[in-house]
């Protein structure tokens, strides 16, 4: 799981992996969203998120 790994290097704390779905506990920094944002384009995932959710979509 390459999301997994992703997130474990960045020590974003979550709750649930899923199929297109990530659910991160807590509130993240601008600076580990854009690491993350750039992480997951590099494996051919995108970030989509709004005010009430963040979505990851491949």
């Amino acid at each position: 799981m390459m999301v997994k790994y992703e997130l474990d290097k960045l020590e974003l704390p979550y709750t649930l992996i899923e199929l297109g779905e990530v659910q991160i506990i807590g509130i993240v920094s601008q600076e580990k969203l854009q690491a993350l944002k750039l992480a997951l384009v590099e494996i051919g995932f995108d970030l989509i998120y709004d005010k009430k959710h963040s979505l990851l979509k491949k």
